[in-house]
């Protein structure tokens, strides 16, 4: 009776599994091989886990092999879970509305690759952390390359970072520096392009660069892909590096374009655990410094009030409290007020000065996107070009513009001042700026009103004077060249994994 009992039950689960599959299957969800290769990837990376990896995942190279450089890539060694869904979301989201054509690599892809368990395998006997967590993160930073090289190289991002204005190559047919490895935020790699064979040399790179010497050169205690790249940026030779933007959205000027209108810099952001305690700093510092202002006028008072000041001062402040500081406010509906305004600022920043929250990487990554597409749509106009040529000027110059380098130096030098990167005097930065800040003082072009033209004399003698006095102002507060060695403690590349820890 009982073994009956067993069988009917049996029977009854396989009888609801049936009729669950079927009406899944009828209600339009594809289950069959997805479910499997979800399954089996899941069952693969249990066993690798373990130490074995002869078990390979059911990809095929030619499904996923391509050279079209309009696909740009990102990796979760995992493959997408439910807590990346948000953070993939507002990638995807940037970089297809600037054209591109998001994918998602995962350890899958890697496997594809013949020279996959061995490179694992050697990964494995790095020092990659004091931690399970980290060693797994750190080994996973290092097969996103192999990953890369299985599927045709290209164009690959961090997960965290987000594109405003770039758009990819005009015929898909292009990388920089012509295919060789490089990284685009001088050796972090916010963003990486090579060809296949430049991937694979770098993923081999890493399983055979001593150790000792890597963490003796860098200060670093453990490995991971940064501090490869920090040392063969230094000493080996073996990456190009660039600074293709990501720098800090809360400096970059508005509008983002130069006073034709056109934009003129690559506005890709890495939102970095470092990066976003920077911006929250930078944020609340703003809020300070807005609350200021309202503070002051909303205590400044009129030659005639202060002639009529008396027994009704009480009264008399209200009603100056109340008086409109907005000029915009009235047409669009809003209240302008003192009152209005402060309260205004206080809701969008609830916390205290230093205790911002920067943990929630994807809502940071969509509220900084968001303002700075809006304010390029509205105030520049779109990027064209007639060829391969032009593009490459405009986004991967191999000089910067004098624009970019002013964004790349302010950036780097108020990160780290002593670095040799750091190579422009405070006269220089400033100098690349003059264009953009002129555009920023002026209305916008799409208002409809004219703008007062002057002499050319009178315009070189304004220009020359402007630039002098910004000169003069930023020398006192601007690092100037690079002149000493950097300790080991200060330098980018230990902040960045300090940060991070």
């Amino acid at each position: 009776g009982r073994v009956a009992g067993e069988a009917r039950s049996e029977t009854g689960r396989r009888a609801f599994v049936s009729l669950l599959i079927a009406a899944l299957v009828s209600c339009g969800f594809a289950v069959g091989q997805n479910a499997q290769d979800i399954s089996a990837f899941v069952q693969a990376r249990d066993w690798t886990a373990s130490g074995e990896t002869s078990r390979t995942f059911d990809l095929r190279s030619d499904d996923f092999f391509t050279v079209d450089r309009c696909v740009m890539y990102t990796y979760y060694g995992k493959g997408l879970q439910v807590k990346d869904a948000l953070q993939a979301d507002a990638w995807k989201t940037s970089w297809k509305n600037a054209g591109w054509k998001p994918v998602v690599l995962d350890e899958r892809h890697a496997q594809i690759h013949p020279r996959y368990a061995a490179l694992k395998r050697a990964y494995q006997g790095l020092p990659l952390g004091d931690t399970q967590s980290k060693r797994l993160e750190a080994e996973s930073s290092l097969l996103r390359y192999l990953a890369l090289a299985a599927v045709g190289g290209g164009y690959m991002t961090e997960p965290d970072v987000f594109n405003v204005n770039v758009p990819p190559p005009p015929k898909c047919d292009w990388v920089p520096n012509g295919g060789q490895f490089t990284t685009h935020d001088v050796f972090i790699p916010a963003m990486v392009t090579c060809d296949v064979a430049s991937c694979l040399h770098v993923a081999e790179a890493f399983a055979t660069a001593p150790p000792k010497d890597v963490k003796h050169a860098t200060g670093a205690a453990y490995v991971s892909d940064v501090v490869f790249f920090s040392y063969f940026y230094q000493y080996d030779g073996v990456i190009k590096t660039r600074k293709s933007g990501f720098n800090d959205p809360t400096k970059v000027r508005d509008p983002p374009c130069d006073a034709n209108g056109r934009e003129v810099t690559p506005l890709m952001f890495h939102a970095s655990p470092m990066a976003r305690a920077r911006w929250a700093a930078q944020d609340e510092a703003n809020v300070g410094e807005n609350e200021a202002l309202i503070h002051k006028a909303a205590t400044a008072e009129s030659p005639n009030a202060n002639a009529k000041r008396s027994k009704t001062q009480t009264s008399a402040s209200k009603k100056q409290k109340r008086a409109i500081v907005d000029p915009y406010a009235v047409r669009e509906g809003r209240d302008g007020s003192v009152d209005s305004m402060t309260a205004a600022f206080h809701a969008m920043h609830t916390k205290p000065v230093g205790t911002a929250d920067t943990s929630d990487v994807a809502q940071i990554m969509h509220d900084r996107y968001s303002a700075l597409r809006a304010s390029t749509m509205e105030r520049c106009d779109p990027a064209t070009f007639d060829g391969t040529r032009e593009y490459v000027q405009t986004f991967f110059p191999e000089k910067p513009t004098p624009l970019q380098r002013s964004y790349n130096q302010e950036y780097l030098c108020d990160v780290s001042a002593a670095e040799t990167f750091c190579d422009a005097s405070a006269e220089e930065i400033e100098a690349g700026f003059e264009g953009i800040r002129a555009k920023g003082d002026t209305k916008s072009r799409k208002s409809g009103e004219s703008k007062t033209k002057k002499s050319p004399r009178g315009e070189d003698a304004d220009a020359a004077a402007a630039a002098t006095s910004a000169s003069k102002k930023a020398s006192a507060s601007m690092p100037r060249v690079h002149t000493g060695k950097v300790a080991k403690s200060d330098r980018l590349l230990i902040r960045y994994i300090d940060a991070g820890a």
